[in-house]
C-alpha cells in the first residue's frame, strides 16, 4: 500500500473542519491567550547589539532566572492546549470540548514524560553529531 500524501491532507482537513468550533475554543485559551498574557506582562531582555557573548549568556541567565515560573507555567498551559487538540482531532471520538480536555489531562503527565525522554535522547545524538560537524565546518573555512 502506498502513502498517498493528497489523501492525507484531505483527510486531516476533514478532520479540522469537522471540529473547528473546539480547535478554536482549546487553541484560543490553551495556546494563544497564554502567549499573549507572556507577552504583556513578561518583558523580554533588553540588548543593545554591542553584548560580547559572556554578557549575553549572563543577560539570558538573569532573564530565565528571573521569568522561570511564568515560563514553565505557560509552557504547561500550552502542552496541555496542544494535548487537548489532538484528543479533539482523533478521528474515533467524536466528544466535547470537556472529554477533550478530561482526556488530555489524564495523558499530561506521560505526554510531559514522552518529551523528556525524547529531549533527553536526542542531547546526545546533537552533542556527539551536529556540534562537531559545526566545528568541522568552522575549521575547514
Amino acid at each position: 500500500m502506498k502513502l498517498d500524501y493528497m489523501q492525507c491532507w484531505n483527510g486531516a482537513m476533514a478532520l479540522l473542519a469537522a471540529h473547528k468550533e473546539a480547535v478554536i475554543a482549546i487553541a484560543g485559551v490553551f495556546l494563544f491567550l497564554p502567549t499573549l498574557l507572556f507577552a504583556q506582562y513578561v518583558a523580554p531582555p533588553i540588548l543593545t547589539g554591542e553584548e560580547d557573548s559572556n554578557a549575553l549568556i549572563a543577560i539570558y541567565m538573569a532573564y530565565f532566572n528571573d521569568n522561570a515560573l511564568a515560563i514553565l507555567a505557560s509552557n504547561l498551559v500550552m502542552s496541555f492546549g496542544a494535548l487537548a487538540i489532538y484528543f479533539a482531532l482523533v478521528p474515533s471520538r467524536s466528544h466535547t470540548v470537556a472529554d477533550n480536555l478530561t482526556a488530555a489531562l489524564k495523558f499530561l503527565l506521560i505526554y510531559l514524560l514522552a518529551n523528556l525522554l525524547s529531549g533527553l535522547i536526542i542531547l546526545p545524538g546533537l552533542m556527539l553529531f551536529i556540534l562537531p560537524g559545526l566545528y568541522l565546518a568552522a575549521a575547514w573555512c
